[in-house]
């Protein structure tokens, strides 16, 4: 209450402001990824592409180093021969695991991606399927389940053999073992992962039926088998070092339940690529210089600030890594889509196509907060973790005297 009349104060004529410890750090991260965005000045930099060709079937590889000036860059492309040499073939296998089950913010995250809609508006559509029995508990924090769930598992998928667009990959799955990686009953929290019941929807919305999918969906990816890529790197000498790379999926495993694209694949690989020998010469059909510039981070959007409230504003790739910060995220997975929808209704943020920005208010705010520990992920981070030691026995009192001295 304090630092909410504090900040009403020091904002001038702007009525009363709401500050709160998971909203205020909330509606920061928010503002300065808006503000890095808009003030970011790309920077120009180049890189030469030559095109090889083995047998008719050309790839493409691009000059090792990144170059600030186009002279530079034309330098190198001058320098580059009617043929290069293979210097090296590098093909290393890759297993990727499947993903883990579905908790809430997950689940609110891929909703976010495949069919833009909001976290409230999952919440709601999940509770919808839960009080119709399809699902099991919506508002979980839990992406694991016991091996007593695990042994109900099996059912659930034959279940699902009927499903329009899963049907073919229950079958098969039915009959091959069953990856464990979300099977952990330490890691299950009050509640289990996201799973479907057995219980077809009946007349369900579309909505509703994407949503159901989505939990169906996840259930087959996470005890699928590992999807198994080959990764692999050919360096080609033509004046200078280039360097081409390909990802090709050799099982699908996991993937092919949605059928989904390789997301991690990066800007210039190629689609496939030839088999060729370390020493072969081939011919260079085509050379260019390609003019790129840096990008600044993306804004948020719903999915990726969910999946940054799960680690208190970190970025984390890994998802077990993630999964282990979410001791000290942002809010709960059941209360991360009202704190949103808040930050909207008190006009501090807007919805702005599928992204979230901050209003003339929202920024106002920030500045006067930024410096602010109220506005520090960690903050609220570490209080959530000190409540958890509290219900193991930690001392209250000495909580409650560290926040009076923190709020005067």
């Amino acid at each position: 209450m304090n630092a909410t009349q504090a900040l009403s104060l020091a904002s001038g004529n702007r009525g009363v402001l709401s500050l709160g410890r998971v909203q205020t750090p909330t509606l920061a991260m928010i503002c300065a990824r808006y503000l890095d965005n808009k003030n970011f000045v790309p920077e120009l930099y180049y890189q030469v592409a030559i095109q090889p060709d083995k047998d008719g079937q050309p790839f493409r590889a691009i000059s090792e180093k990144n170059y600030s000036s186009k002279e530079e860059a034309q330098a190198v492309l001058d320098q580059v021969e009617a043929t290069g040499n293979i210097l090296c073939v590098a093909a290393k296998p890759r297993k990727e695991p499947p993903p883990l089950l579905h908790d809430l913010s997950s689940l609110q995250q891929e909703a976010n991606k495949r069919k833009g809609f909001t976290a409230d508006q999952t919440l709601g559509l999940l509770q919808n399927l839960y009080e119709g029995k399809l699902i099991t508990y919506p508002r979980t924090g839990s992406r694991y389940i016991g091996d007593d769930v695990f042994a109900e598992v099996p059912g659930l998928i034959n279940k699902l053999s009927d499903h329009a667009t899963f049907g073919k990959q229950a079958l098969l799955l039915a009959e091959s073992q069953l990856n464990k990686r979300s099977v952990n009953a330490k890691k299950v929290t009050d509640h289990h992962a996201l799973l479907t019941t057995g219980i077809a929807p009946y007349h369900p919305t579309p909505d509703q039926q994407a949503v159901y999918d989505m939990v169906a969906g996840r259930m087959l990816e996470a005890f699928n088998q590992d999807c198994i890529k080959e990764i692999t790197r050919i360096t080609v000498f033509s004046g200078s070092k280039f360097i081409a790379s390909g990802t090709v999926i050799q099982t699908p495993g996991w993937r092919a339940v949605f059928n989904d694209k390789d997301e991690e694949k990066q800007d210039g690989e190629n689609a496939t690529l030839p088999k060729v020998l370390q020493g072969e010469d081939l011919p260079i059909l085509n050379k260019a210089v390609l003019e790129k510039q840096t990008k600044p981070k993306p804004l948020y959007n719903e999915a990726s600030l969910l999946k940054a409230l799960e680690t208190a504003g970190k970025e984390i790739e890994d998802g077990e890594l993630r999964e282990a910060m979410k001791e000290s995220g942002l809010g709960t997975p059941a209360t991360r889509a009202a704190i949103i929808e808040t930050l909207i209704t008190r006009k501090y943020i807007l919805r702005e196509k599928k992204n979230l920005v901050p209003t003339a208010t929202g920024l106002s705010v920030y500045n006067v907060v930024k410096h602010q520990r109220i506005a520090q992920a960690e903050l609220t981070g570490n209080w959530e973790k000190r409540l958890e030691e509290i219900r193991g026995g930690a001392s209250v009192n000495a909580f409650q005297e560290e926040i009076k001295a923190y709020t005067a």
